[in-house]
Formats: C-alpha cells, sequence, structure tokens
C-alpha cells in the first residue's frame, strides 16, 4: 500500500515537472518570436509606429501639463530630434526646469515601456538623458516674452562621447526686457546652461525649499 501511494506521489510529481517545462518553453517561444516580429519590421513601419507613438505621447502631455505638441519630433535619433511643446504662458526658471525634466523623464518611461520602440533604438531600456525634449514658452504662436521670463528650453548632446556615453545638456534662453527692440538683430538674449545631471539636482533642492517654506508659511499662520 506504501508502495503504491509512494508511486502515485511521483507519478504526480512527473507530470506536475512536465507541465512546468512545457509552459516554460512555451513563454520562452512567445518571446522569441515576438523579439523577431520586431526585428523582421521594415523601416517603414517603424517610421510609422515612431509618428503614432509620440502622436499619442504628445496629446496625452498635452493635456497633462496644458501644453501644445508640435507634431514632428524624432524620427531617426533622439541626439538629433526632440518633441516639441508651447507652453502659452510665462516661466521662471525654475518652472522651465521642472517641466522639462518631468516631460523627460514621461517620454523615457513610454519608451521603456514600447519594446517596438526599444527594438528601432536597439535598446533594452532607456535612460532619461538618452533623450531631450524642447519647450517655447509663448503669448502667441512664435511670438515669445520679452519681459526677461524664459523663452525656450532647448536639449542637445555633447558632441564628444565620455565612455561611449553623450552628455545631455539643457538651454535655457530668455530676452533681456531692456534690450533694444527696434529689430530682432538688436534683441540681447541670455542663455543659461546646465546638465542633465545639474539640473535634476537644482530641481530636487527647489522642491526641498519650496517645501520647507510652504512648513514655515504654515506656522507663522498657526
Amino acid at each position: 500500500m506504501d508502495i503504491t501511494n509512494h508511486i502515485a506521489t511521483f507519478s504526480k510529481m512527473i507530470v506536475l515537472v512536465v507541465i512546468i517545462l512545457i509552459t516554460s518553453s512555451s513563454f520562452v517561444c512567445c518571446e522569441e518570436s515576438q523579439f523577431d516580429t520586431y526585428e523582421e519590421l521594415t523601416e517603414t513601419q517603424y517610421k510609422n509606429h515612431i509618428n503614432e507613438f509620440q502622436r499619442a505621447f504628445g496629446k496625452q502631455m498635452e493635456n497633462e501639463f496644458n501644453l501644445k505638441w508640435v507634431e514632428g519630433g524624432f524620427v531617426h535619433n533622439f541626439s538629433n530630434d526632440q518633441p516639441e511643446f508651447y507652453a502659452y504662458r510665462r516661466a521662471t526658471l525654475e518652472e522651465a526646469r521642472t517641466l522639462v525634466l518631468a516631460l523627460i523623464h514621461k517620454l523615457s518611461l513610454a519608451i521603456r515601456e514600447d519594446p517596438i520602440m526599444l527594438s528601432y533604438l536597439n535598446k533594452l531600456s532607456l535612460t532619461p538623458d538618452a533623450i531631450g525634449v524642447n519647450i517655447q514658452f509663448a503669448y502667441l504662436h512664435n511670438w515669445s516674452y520679452d519681459d526677461g521670463s524664459i523663452d525656450s528650453v532647448y536639449s542637445y548632446h555633447s558632441r564628444k562621447a565620455t565612455n561611449g556615453i553623450k552628455k545631455l545638456y539643457l538651454q535655457y534662453t530668455s530676452t533681456d526686457p531692456f534690450g533694444d527692440f527696434s529689430t530682432h538683430d538688436n534683441s540681447v538674449y541670455t542663455r543659461i546652461e546646465e546638465s542633465f545631471e545639474d539640473a535634476t539636482k537644482l530641481n530636487a533642492a527647489t522642491a526641498i525649499t519650496n517645501r520647507l517654506f510652504t512648513r514655515l508659511r504654515g506656522l507663522k499662520m498657526n
């Protein structure tokens, strides 16, 4: 009787192992088949997917941050082509920095969650500093503020690579409100440049400072 029970138990274990092996094999085959499908996509199919991807991303950011997406953006290379947005409002340096960092992080997350985009870029994953986003702050299309607030944020990568990686930089521009506006050439622009790493640190420090001031104001009111 004990031998019979032992054989029955052993048989069940064998069946369970076989089921697990079959399930695992099927999963691997599906993964490999999916990867092969992506590799077989033509350049045109990739570009069509990229256009749909950035259209969906652009519209999502429009709703989330009250922006206007400029159709186009990246098609071939994230180092040269970035999604672009219009923000029809004024912005301080801190506000512009916070907005561009938020868009960059959301874009990198969206790409990481899209296997076709990663396949096109030939990457298993993507860090935020691998991509950039451009923002124009204006009161009308192509008409920026001339009161010293931020006109635009432009993302670009360094020409030289360090350890095979090109560093991402952010450039903020503003128009001198006391400059000569008689012609466009006479306008005086202020440019501020910072690396993505420095911008991230400054943004975190600003957030901490703002929370501290908010707390102190609350204590004074009490």
